[in-house]
């Protein structure tokens, strides 16, 4: 029969499996499994291997050489067959009935899951559709373990008590929300009581080498940890088991190269996709007392001084930004330690706490046992018999009215439900960064304070909701405004549960965003109350009592009182809203306005808040333009806090020695920093993190500023690209902010007339602060675009050829200049002083021209707008600039230096500095005969002066031959009264950012020996007006 095999296959095309079943091959073949050579039949030709693989080979795969199979099946090297057969065959899932038979107690599921015979035969059958009662738990775990943006691993600990059905739940869930990551190998679920009874389980034999003993308490554990070897050889076994290869120990060296190779591997084996969803690697212990009551033999909480215990151990071994998920009658983390709560994002759950959830053949005796520990030996002790009875016939909704009957009369109530802390309300939500939440924050109490104020529930306004906004760019500390504010303003709604905070970004694949961003902004807001809700009381909540948003909150306000008890007279703990990173809803038009007038998505959401409560939203473009509207839920009170300026020099001074690091910063760091960075909390806490090379730019002098300089410059640029259809604003912003130009948030941005045409939106300056181009001060009318985010690398990336390069105007962004800070010399005098102030005069000039059609000629006063006394600006109102052919160097050894229409530049020991092609105004166009009147074109000389303003007589012969002298000076000068009309007192710093590279200056400047001119023009010189 054996050789009529190839033959019935040819003739009749029937498979090898069909055969098998009906008896025309061998019953040795029936156990033949196609991805594994083992279990073949050693006298398989080429022709037996074709007939099984024909139907499981993969489709994106080529055809196998069945005779190279064949040789390697009979030399019995099933390790490279097996590896060829990887390649060519379809994956075989990973069996879930099989798996959790294997590697978990076995429970009678039927007792805990009631089916129907007739239709479920097995115990995967019976567990692919979850309970009802159940679903609103497994939300509460899935959501849990959602990624978290950030560096934080996930740690979820579910409790409860012996014999409840908590392996019989871990079945249910996995198949519920984790079968697809389970079938492909990227779960490992393990019964640790299982795992410790067989003693081929290396990896808890590693894990509990770890303990402490009477004489090893407080040793310290060896390189290469025996919890990690745990961990590693856990992950190794698995995978060898899901794949059928071998694994090599050293692809498992450690935590992060374990999950590394974990997921390459079955990514390669089961043919997963490069970027599907709901696969991340997930490892789920049950039963894990074992490693709960064992005590780590070195590690200490810092907070108590207890020692960590095995299991904590282990799930803070497992690398970020994985997650883990452990069952256990006593398996719960300390949320009081501050270190271990930023190392992890860590969610405790109580199993069963809702009777709907509990297993309907619970014994009076099961339900004694999981109440007793939180009623009061002074509290009447229940009829447990009367609540068994309930609860076969399914009355739950009774077993609840007795149960928070007893509660409410007993004070052990708060010990079964402990304040909140800051990680489990609001941390796990957010994209919290390195700093507390109680961090004291700079410049900042002006929005805190306005905050407090419109975020408190006002008695006389009953019918009128309160709705806080600001906007700010990306880095200006948004989220830290929050953390603070919550921490220390609303730190007793917080603790129960009244305060929601969600970032938008994050939340995006919640189904509460989702039904916002299809406009069903009501429904988004009840379900996002009642998962806040159920999360915090760890209790189902009924969808029914979620209904419209009255009803949500009134759910969430006596939700909350009954399970923290909180007393009616408790002050500062009404129910707020808090969104972060709401860009997504900002930018989102609504489909059907509630009011009838067309809205945000965001606005929608406020309008949606019910009467008095309140919501503070906070983002980008976080904007509300509606103003006291009335809605389908009431008046809406709608109230802007001004944006979050960067801080000053006092205020960063302030940052780094009381909030961030403590200590203080040398002066030649600490200014180069300050203005790189234009005062960006973000931007001046990434100079605190360390390089490759574990070294700050907050630490160490002034070399160590020049050599980590460029890789700074690197992890600046990553984080704030500009999108090419901004750049032309963009541009000019950065010229605005280079140049200290005040500018109304309502202006429109002029651009270059050249690029009008890539230039699709009109932006105004508040609009470039919500696209994160600048901020914004309304309070100095300056705009700020951080030097280091536009440096001459992000222009030349696109392709407009700009006027003047960044680092002409700042050349501290020139890593070869950095290397000369301190240096005092004429050569580095004009390098950083001089020509970036030239540059600074054009840039002024530029905004003007294209704010004026491009024309050519533009008001002096206006390029010095800011920089000149008020006394002195009519002198210069009497002139126009030219300055269309840019900065250009002189001649001084030409009789006449100054260029035409030209910034000209001398330097050097020429008798001025620098000339700017003027005019004088035009007062009539016409002479009094009708002839038109001539110009007379004019190069109004500038001194550039360092340190002390010069003294007069030097100032009166710079004057000789000029009708006005611009006199440079680093800081604001007093005029000279008798020449107030002609010697003009220009203040550098006020249009510039050059001016403090002074003062990292090391050296004092030494006197010289005045030497003679290098020819050109005399100081007895006449500089005549110059003829077109």
């Amino acid at each position: 029969m054996r050789r009529l095999a190839p033959l019935l296959r040819r003739s009749f095309g029937l498979s090898a499996t069909s055969m098998c079943r009906s008896g025309l091959l061998a019953s040795d073949n029936t156990s033949a499994k196609y991805y594994d050579s083992t279990t073949w039949p050693k006298h398989w030709t080429a022709t037996d291997i074709e007939a099984l693989l024909r139907d499981n080979l993969a489709k994106s795969g080529g055809s196998p050489d069945y005779d190279r199979l064949a040789d390697l099946h009979r030399l019995g090297d099933s390790k490279s067959l097996n590896l060829l057969l990887d390649e060519y065959v379809v994956p075989q899932e990973v069996n879930l009935e099989e798996y959790f038979a294997k590697h978990l107690h076995k429970v009678v599921d039927s007792a805990v899951i009631p089916v129907q015979s007739h239709v479920r035969e097995n115990m995967f059958d019976r567990m692919d559709v979850p309970l009802q009662s159940h679903e609103n738990m497994f939300d509460s775990m899935e959501q849990a373990l959602s990624p978290k943006m950030g560096s934080e691993r996930t740690i979820v600990i579910c409790s409860a008590p012996r014999n409840s059905g908590k392996t019989t739940l871990l079945k249910r869930f996995v198949v519920a929300k984790l079968s697809d990551a389970m079938k492909c190998g990227r779960v490992i679920v393990r019964c640790c009581d299982v795992a410790a009874s067989i003693g081929t389980n290396e990896w808890i034999a590693q894990v509990l080498e770890a303990r402490a003993t009477a004489s090893g308490v407080g040793l310290r554990e060896p390189i290469g940890s025996h919890v990690e070897s745990g961990l590693c050889e856990l992950i190794r076994t698995h995978v060898e088991a899901v794949t059928g290869l071998p694994q090599e120990p050293s692809a498992y060296c450690d935590p992060q190269t374990a999950y590394t190779t974990w997921m390459s591997e079955t990514a390669r084996h089961f043919k997963i996709p490069l970027g599907k969803e709901n696969v991340d690697p997930l490892i789920i212990l049950d039963s894990c007392e074992i490693l709960s009551r064992h005590s780590h033999k070195s590690m200490v909480h810092k907070s108590s001084g207890e020692p960590y215990t095995l299991l904590e151990t282990f799930c803070l071994k497992v690398p970020s930004p994985h997650g883990i998920l452990v069952f256990g009658s006593h398996a719960r983390f300390d949320p009081s330690d501050p270190i271990l709560l930023f190392s992890a994002n860590v969610v405790n759950i109580e199993l069963f706490r809702d009777p709907d959830t509990w297993p309907r053949h619970w014994t009076a005796d099961d339900i004694k046992t999981h109440l007793e520990d939180s009623i009061l030996s002074s509290v009447p002790e229940p009829n447990y018999e009367a609540l068994s009875a309930m609860l076969r016939i399914g009355d739950t909704q009774s077993i609840k009215m007795l149960i928070d009957y007893i509660f409410k009369h007993s004070t052990v109530q708060q010990q079964k439900a402990p304040e909140l802390t800051f990680e489990q309300c609001i941390g796990q939500y957010i994209n919290k960064g390195v700093d507390l939440p109680d961090m004291k924050l700079q410049g900042r109490m002006e929005q805190l304070n306005k905050l407090d104020e419109v975020l408190t529930i006002q008695p006389h306004l009953k019918h009128e909701k309160q709705v806080a906004f600001c906007y700010s760019p990306r880095g200006s500390g948004k989220t830290q405004l929050i953390m603070y504010f919550v921490s220390e303003k609303r730190a007793n709604a917080m603790k129960c549960g009244r305060v929601i905070v969600r970032c938008c970004e994050k939340a995006a694949h919640a189904q509460w965003f989702q039904a916002v961003k299809n406009s069903k902004e009501a429904d988004g807001l009840c379900e996002l109350v009642r998962i806040h809700v159920q999360s915090v009381t760890k209790t189902s909540q009924d969808p029914k009592k979620y209904s419209d948003p009255n009803a949500a909150y009134e759910t969430w306000i006596s939700e909350t009182a009954r399970y923290f008890g909180i007393s009616s007279s408790e002050q500062q703990i009404d129910p707020l809203i808090i969104l972060d990173s709401c860009e997504s809803f900002a930018k989102s038009d609504h489909k059907l306005s509630p009011t009838g007038k067309q809205c945000t998505l965001l606005e929608a959401f406020c309008h949606a808040v019910p009467s008095p409560y309140c919501i503070f939203v906070i983002g980008c473009s976080a904007d509300i333009v509606s103003d006291s509207v009335t809605s389908i839920s009431g008046a809406m009170k709608v109230e802007k806090l001004n944006p979050l300026a960067p801080l000053s020099e006092l205020q960063f001074a302030s940052a780094i020695s009381e909030s961030w690091f403590g200590g203080s910063v040398k002066k030649d760091i600490f200014l180069p920093l300050y203005h790189w960075t234009g005062g960006l909390p973000r931007l001046l806490r990434l100079a605190h993190t360390s390089s490759a090379r574990n070294v700050r730019l907050t630490e160490g002098d002034i070399n160590v500023l020049s050599e980590q300089f460029e890789a700074y410059k690197v992890n600046v640029e990553n984080d704030y690209p500009i999108q090419s259809e901004w750049f032309p604003s963009a541009y000019t912003c950065f010229l605005a902010s280079s140049t200290k130009a005040r500018v109304t948030g309502s202006d429109i941005i002029n651009v270059n007339p050249d690029w009008k045409q890539q230039t699709n939106h009109a932006l105004t300056y508040d609009k470039a602060a919500a696209q994160s181009i600048g901020a914004y001060d309304p309070n100095t009318r300056l705009f700020m675009v951080p030097p280091i985010t536009f440096v001459d690398a992000v222009v030349k990336k696109h392709k407009n050829a700009v006027p003047i390069l960044p680092s002409q105007l700042h050349p501290f962004l020139n890593s070869e200049v950095v290397k000369h800070f301190g240096k005092d010399n004429a050569l580095e005098r004009g390098i950083q002083f001089e020509e970036p102030f030239m540059y600074a005069v054009h840039a002024r000039y530029l905004l003007a021209s294209w704010a004026n059609s491009n024309k050519p000629w533009v008001s002096l006063e206006k390029i010095f707008e800011g920089a000149v006394r008020h006394s002195q600006e009519m002198v210069l109102s009497k002139y126009e600039a030219n300055l269309s052919a840019g900065v250009m160097l002189g001649n001084c050894r030409k009789k006449y230096p100054a260029l035409e229409n030209a910034v000209t530049y001398l330097g050097g020991t020429a008798k001025h500095d620098a000339y700017l092609w003027c005019r004088e105004k035009k007062a009539n166009d016409k002479l009094a005969n009708g002839r038109k009147k001539k110009e007379t074109l004019v190069a109004v000389p500038l001194q550039l002066r360092h340190g002390k303003p010069k003294p007069p007589v030097a100032l009166m012969k710079q004057l000789k031959g000029s009708k006005i002298l611009l006199s440079v000076n680093q800081e604001d000068c007093n005029p000279m009264k008798k020449h107030i009309n002609r010697i003009v007192m220009v203040n550098a710093s006020a249009m510039s950012s050059i001016s403090w590279l002074w003062l990292i200056s090391s050296q004092t400047p030494k006197k010289r020996k005045r030497k003679h001119k290098r020819g050109g023009i005399s100081s007895s010189t006449n500089f005549p007006p110059v003829n077109a």
